[in-house]
């Protein structure tokens, strides 16, 4: 699962997460613009930022795009050289959410549109070939990734192997950290823990976070314009800080799955009381699970 999975910690300078932070506050506060007649077909809308010099950033949440590829050009990801080599750009999107919010379900990422099929309109499905999550705060609750992968069976059926993860790995959110994982990977959002060390979400302090995936080609989903944001920040200032890999702490194997726990988006209280004792967000965790799959696994709301 190490393999699959990576947290940095101080991944920007602090004057450029400054300027995201800014920038996703205008994002937030300002009315989408209208959609392409090309979109018309695709189920959700998002951003792209090729990875290219000959298309400077436009704002500073492409500076940490930009920021990230580096990044992951130097080895930090779960991809080999040739993989993160063949990267065309990056796909992102801002995500909010507040006191009434609930959080963001288990689920993996993908390019969904629709196509004409020969039995009617048909939905096109492909992965990204990394995924990543960059935290602007410490709050709410963990992104846990497990390792599953969602396989089509079937025309528009499909189901999770394994039906139960080996294991499943945990970042909590802490500011200027990012975690990378397979863009396959089945993953979501906990339920917050709920002290110092989680704090839930509220309207005036969100859990807000830049989601990138990274793909070889441009999805259909990210065409979508984005609204005026603030100017990149200054050159001179854009210099790296020095990005630290986090170490997973390995937790006991628990001898139960706890899926209802888990269909409720929420951490099993084994897992809680095995967590690192300290102040402030947890480190990355890595759980490993050692029975068999209950029988309503499929119907966990967790995907597991």
């Amino acid at each position: 699962m190490q393999r699959e999975v990576a947290v940095y910690r101080d991944v920007l300078h602090p004057s450029l997460l400054a300027a995201v932070v800014q920038a996703v506050n205008v994002y937030l506060d300002s009315e989408q613009p209208p959609l392409p007649d090309s979109m018309h077909r695709t189920l959700c809308a998002t951003h792209w930022a090729p990875l290219t010099d000959e298309e400077p950033a436009a704002h500073p949440i492409e500076q940490l795009v930009a920021a990230l590829y580096r990044l992951i050009r130097r080895g930090a990801s779960p991809l080999h050289a040739d993989e993160a080599a063949g990267l065309a750009g990056g796909e992102w999107w801002v995500q909010e959410q507040a006191l009434d919010d609930c959080p963001k379900e288990f689920h993996t990422d993908q390019d969904l549109c629709l196509l004409p099929g020969r039995d009617g309109v048909q939905s096109s499905v492909a992965h990204p070939a990394l995924s990543s999550v960059f935290y602007l705060d410490g709050i709410g609750g963990a992104t846990a990734v497990f390792a599953q992968r969602r396989c089509v069976v079937a025309r528009g059926v499909s189901t999770l192997e394994p039906p139960l993860p080996p294991h499943a790995a945990l970042a909590f959110p802490t500011p200027n950290q990012l975690l990378l994982f397979r863009g396959d990977l089945l993953h979501g959002v906990l339920q917050p823990l709920g002290t110092a060390r989680g704090p839930r979400p509220t309207d005036e302090a969100p859990r807000r976070t830049v989601l990138v995936n990274f793909w070889n080609d441009r999805p259909s989903a990210a065409h979508a314009p984005a609204p005026p944001l603030p100017p990149p920040h200054a050159a001179d200032e854009r210099r790296p800080a020095s990005p630290s890999c986090a170490d997973f702490v390995q937790l006991p194997a628990s001898s139960s799955f706890e899926a209802e726990r888990w269909r409720e988006q929420r951490l099993p209280e084994t897992a809680v009381g095995s967590l690192p004792k300290g102040e402030g967000p947890p480190p990355p965790v890595l759980l490993s699970f050692s029975s068999r799959p209950p029988a309503d696994c499929e119907r966990c709301g967790a995907g597991v």
